[in-house]
Order: C-alpha cells, then structure tokens, then sequence
C-alpha cells in the first residue's frame, strides 16, 4: 500500500540542471494550481539563489501562489524577502505574507542549529498553516521548500506534477552523504541505513520509488482522497516516536495509507 499512496521519491533527472523551453502562452491550457510554501528563518546566505531558481521554474506563474513565512531572524531574511515579493506579487496568482520579528531566538535555544522542542513545534504548526491555506483556496497541491533546496531544473514542478503521486519529493543533490529521503526508518521511528539509499543517492537506480521519508522539497496532491487526512499538526493522537516535524509527517503518511 505504502508503493501507492505514502512518501514517493522521484529521482530521474529531477535536479541535474536540465532546462525545458516554456510552453507558448496562447497554447497554454488550464492548468492545476500549486501553492508554494517557504518557511524561512536566518536564511540570507541562500536566498538569492533559491529565489532566482523558483522564479525560474517553468510554470506560469498565475497558477502559483506563494505562501511565505519567516520568524526568529538575526540576519537580512526578512527584508529580502519582503523586497522580492513586492517586486514579483503582481505576476502570482496571489500572495500570503507571515512575518514575526521578535522574538529573535527559542526559549532555551543554544544556537541556530539547536532545536528545541518549542521549535519543532512552531515549525509544524506552521506547516500545518499553509496547508490549511491551501485547502482552503481549493489549491490542487502544495509545494513544501526549504530555502536551501534550490531546484536547478526548471522542469521540477511539471515533472512532479505528472508522476501523479500523492506524496512525491525531487531527490537533491548534496556534498554529504545526505539527501532529502530515507530508504528505510526503524519501528520506532529512527533512520536505518539500507542497501538502497546510495545506489539511490548517486543516481544508479533512476525512476519514481516508493520510501519512508521525504522532506525539504516535496509535493502534495490535495485532489488525492488520501491526502485529505495528512496533518503536520497536532499529531496523530497514536503517534509515539520523536517529536520532530520531518519524523511527524512520515507517520502521517503512514496514517493516511493505514486509515483512521
């Protein structure tokens, strides 16, 4: 069941920078809508480049709508961002502005890269925000991205969208040993390493494979009658594992396969 309607993993070409010539205006047909959902937090550094490659993306833009949310900054991330979306606003279909300048850190945070509870949880619930956002606008999917997963091909949004899955995620490449999926996740919710994930990861396996776990780019069909019970917050009232949001969303794709 989870090869059908769980976490879906598509690695064909997805990030390796190949570009497609848009399609002409007057031959466009209607297309889905997609809202693009941007959690954003001291995230300067990467911005110009994530920026330039979303606007890049071959979609028309009036079908898109950004939802954008940024908090707990001690650099230049909300101003950029304000600034990027006053300049390109009037070419999306519409857009929904978040921001929170203080307070600049967690109750109990030791640095940026620490994350408390109280983080994990403001960063489900804000998930949980856009997607009831995009439930809400009638939105055919919503596009979860990080602000340091810079999608390289502009073909990415299209080629998701044609895959047909319910959960699906542009496998990204890194210069670690880590990506943006796992092959295999213990029984209590933990990473477990499996003969899979570096054939996978180096591109040696190419194709759509169903795995546990996606996160920092990945796409919800919100026509999918499954995808109708994922929820990043609260959590599932069975759900025993960590309390971390990329964990909490595994389960509840698991969940909706599963049923109530």
């Amino acid at each position: 069941m989870l090869a059908l309607f769980g976490s879906f993993l598509c690695c064909f070409l997805l990030i390796s920078g190949l570009t497609g010539k848009g399609e002409d205006p007057e031959h466009e047909q209607e297309l889905p809508t997609v809202i693009i959902a941007i959690l954003a937090r001291n995230a300067e550094h990467s911005l110009p480049y994530f920026l330039g490659a979303l606007e890049s993306l071959d979609y028309p833009k009036q079908y898109i709508s950004i939802w954008c949310a940024t908090d707990h900054n001690t650099d230049n991330t909300s101003k950029i961002l304000q600034q990027w979306l006053l300049a390109v606003e009037q070419h999306y279909r519409s857009v929904e502005w978040r921001l929170q300048d203080e307070p600049l850190s967690y109750s109990g945070e030791l640095g940026p890269k620490h994350w408390p509870r109280d983080r994990y949880e403001h960063v489900l619930k804000l998930k949980q925000a856009a997607l009831n956002f995009a439930r809400g606008q009638m939105s055919n999917y919503i596009l979860y991205l990080d602000t340091d997963s810079i999608l390289m091909n502009n073909q990415t949004l299209k080629l998701l969208i044609a895959e047909n899955r319910s959960v699906i995620a542009p496998m990204l490449d890194s210069q670690t040993y880590y990506s943006n999926f796992w092959c295999g996740i213990t029984p209590q919710g933990y990473y477990r390493r499996t003969t899979e994930y570096f054939p996978t990861k180096n591109r040696l396996r190419k194709g759509c494979f169903p795995v546990p776990m996606v996160y920092s780019a990945f796409l919800i069909d919100l026509q999918k009658n499954d995808s109708k019970n994922l929820e990043f917050y609260p959590p599932h009232p069975n759900y025993s594992w960590s309390f971390d949001d990329i964990i909490i969303f595994a389960y509840s794709c698991l969940a909706a396969v599963d049923g109530p």
